[in-house]
């Protein structure tokens, strides 16, 4: 054995001797408390009982299920407030992690009414509010989920439990990340970190933080620290033997390797997940591992047992109403569909994913929440107003303690109140005023958008274009020649169909857009006797089955330069390029040309051609300005005019600059 090969196995031998000792100090523990329950009697055995429980909750919910239902039996003899809290509270956590969210609900809403008679009510209270957050986010009620939690966190803050505030954060970062509000959620998970860490506390729950943290972090493409974190949470699941959670990380890391395109090494965590939710029987946990399953086989472009694995999904979905994994599911479905070219059975799905979302994050959830934060932060801020006013009246009376003083302060107290409900009504008058002035502005920019759409349609499907393309075909036929007066036909329809189904839509796949003008430009290509060439580029980077743009943007500059272009070039073969690729949120749409240039193209007598380039070409350009929200036109359209040394044109160069989601 070589001297690296004895360091790496002394280090081994270190790991597995570290992790054997957590176990034994975790079933030490339940020994002991096993022991002393023997020992015991009365009130000091059912709290004992209930410390048990405590140990069981996460690692056995039978085992915990079957103390409790013990301990009910003596409760009553033994009546103590803290106990039948206690009580409660580990029989909601058991009926959470067995999926009986309404029963468990139940069992918080009686712990509350003991807690009014505890000494450490607030305690309590912060710890039963958190679990009614847990519940509603089981349930997909995500307003709900973050009231009970903003509640739970001012009782926590109020005592500074610190513990329970990182608990409470996490809740509140994993219920963001639902409503993708990102920023927020890290906000929240970062703060229970750093609680955690400063209190040297690693142990699961730490793991089950990292993991929330690691679903945002993806959702922002930072993949390499999303793992670096997944990687920490399997560390801390797997020393404290949470299968549960183990479960829920390695969903986490193959969900992460499936973004990064790393399927192999994603479908073998993915896997590990199944395996460690079977063994638990936790239904929750396997459906998502089935969908992220289901994802990395499409990838591979493994269809049916794609299929297979996303009706396993979808029927334990239906069982356990999660609104978020509906979402993800239809979605799957949609692009299975799309790739099958059963266009009808994708568009049904489409709809019905559109429908969740709008349930999930519509607009008076998310007033709502915004609300429900600005009153916490106001409330908090109030009560550090509070105190401070507190304490500077607490020093005016011990500095002046004369009647005369006291009535002044009281005065004052009173006209500042005044002042600031009248300052306080103004500003909630100036909001309202703004708000509905933005809601107007958004219906007017909504019209004319579809208004500048259903012109876009009718520009590109102009009756030149229609009259052209028959009478080409016409002339095919009188010259009998019957192939090409069939596939210019079969391309007209197909043409024809893209659109149409294209201008449904307020965006479409760059896949169907691009496919549109592919049929567009080889039709003008066959009627012009094949007198130019075309190419068309798109960066690898982006993929055109998962990017979105507006439809009918790009076909009124291809069909400028074709016609003022290249239709008029009297040397050689013309040429088209068209390129696409990414910058940011945008998609940069170039269109070359080596025709004869713009001011050439001004000297050919085609009154008709010109009509036809200002009415499509000036439509899209307003189209794009409202896209991409944006005053400026000029900056979503460049138009350069290529020339050779001499001065003269060779061609022109457009670029369309927009804003896209992919």
């Amino acid at each position: 054995m070589n001297r690296n090969n004895y360091i790496l196995f002394i280090i081994c031998l270190f790991v597995v001797q570290v992790v054997s000792l957590t176990h034994l100090s975790a079933q030490s523990k339940i020994d002991n408390l096993e022991q002393l329950i023997t020992l015991q009697n009365g009130k000091e055995k059912i709290k004992t009982q209930l410390d048990l429980t405590n140990e069981y909750i996460w690692r056995n919910s039978k085992t915990a299920d079957s103390l409790l239902k013990v301990v009910n039996k003596e409760l009553a003899v033994y009546e103590n407030t803290e106990n039948y809290i206690l009580y409660y509270y580990y029989k909601s956590l058991v009926l959470i992690i067995s999926e009986n969210f309404k029963e468990a609900k139940k069992e918080v809403e009686t712990a509350l009414l003991y807690t009014e008679k505890h000494k450490d009510s607030i305690k309590f209270k912060s710890k039963l509010y958190l679990v009614l957050g847990s519940i509603s986010d089981n349930e997909s009620n995500i307003k709900e989920a973050i009231e009970f939690q903003l509640i739970a966190l001012r009782y926590a803050e109020s005592i500074n439990y610190y513990s329970q505030i990182a608990t409470i954060c996490n809740g509140l970062g994993k219920s963001y990340e639902y409503l993708s509000d990102y920023k927020t959620a890290k906000k929240y998970l970062f703060r229970a970190i750093e609680i955690k860490e400063q209190r040297n506390e690693y142990d699961d729950h730490l793991s089950r933080i990292y993991t929330n943290l690691s679903n945002c972090l993806d959702a922002e493409g930072n993949y390499k620290e999303s793992l670096a974190y997944l990687e920490k949470a399997i560390v801390l699941k797997k020393k404290y033997h949470s299968l549960l959670d183990v479960s829920v990380a390695y969903n986490n890391k193959a969900y992460t390797l499936f973004l990064m395109r790393d399927y192999p090494n994603a479908e073998r965590a993915v896997v590990n997940s199944i395996r460690y939710s079977d063994s638990i029987a936790s239904e929750a946990d396997k459906m998502y591992a089935y969908t992220t399953y289901a994802e990395i086989l499409f990838a591979e472009n493994k269809v049916n047992k794609a299929k297979e694995y996303l009706n396993k999904s979808i029927v334990l979905t239906k069982k356990n109403n999660d609104l978020y994994l509906v979402k993800y599911n239809l979605d799957l479905l949609y692009n299975i569909y799309i790739k099958e070219g059963d266009y009808k059975k994708a568009v049904v799905y489409l709809e019905k994913k559109n429908i969740v979302m709008d349930s999930i994050y519509n607009v008076k959830n998310r007033t709502a929440i915004k609300k429900l934060e600005l009153d916490y932060e106001t409330e908090k801020k109030n009560k550090e107003i509070e105190l401070l006013n507190k304490e500077k009246e607490i020093n005016n009376l011990k500095l002046k303690k004369s009647k005369q003083l006291q009535l002044a302060f009281l005065v004052l107290a009173v006209l500042a109140i005044i002042v600031i409900i009248l300052l306080w009504s103004r500003h909630k008058n100036k909001i309202n005023t703004a708000k509905l002035f933005k809601e107007s502005l958004q219906r007017d920019f909504d019209k004319k958008l579809a208004i500048l759409e259903l012109q876009a349609l009718r520009a590109q499907m102009n009756p030149h274009f229609l009259f052209n393309s028959l009478n080409s075909i016409n002339s095919f036929i009188i010259k009998n020649e019957q192939e090409l007066a069939s596939e210019y036909l079969s391309k007209f329809s197909k043409l024809i169909r893209c659109v149409l189904n294209n201008s449904k839509l307020p965006k479409v796949m760059l896949s169907n857009e691009l496919e549109a003008l592919q049929l567009y430009i080889e039709m003008e290509s066959l009627r012009f006797s094949n007198k130019f060439e075309y190419t068309i580029n798109v960066a690898p980077e982006i993929d055109e089955d998962y990017t979105e743009i507006p439809p009918l943007i790009i076909q009124p500059y291809v069909e400028n330069s074709i016609w003022h272009g290249l239709m008029n070039k009297k040397d050689g073969i013309g040429k088209l390029v068209i390129e696409i690729k990414k910058e940011n949120n945008l998609l940069i749409c170039t269109i070359e040309d080596n025709g004869i240039g713009r001011k050439a193209a001004k000297h050919v007598k085609s009154k008709g051609a010109e009509k036809r380039k200002s009415y499509g070409m000036d439509i899209t350009e307003e189209r794009l300005s409202f896209i991409n929200n944006d005053a400026d036109n000029h900056s979503n359209l460049i138009i350069v005019d290529l020339k050779d040394e001499s001065g003269k044109g060779i061609g022109t160069r457009v670029q369309l600059k927009i804003k896209t989601q992919c």
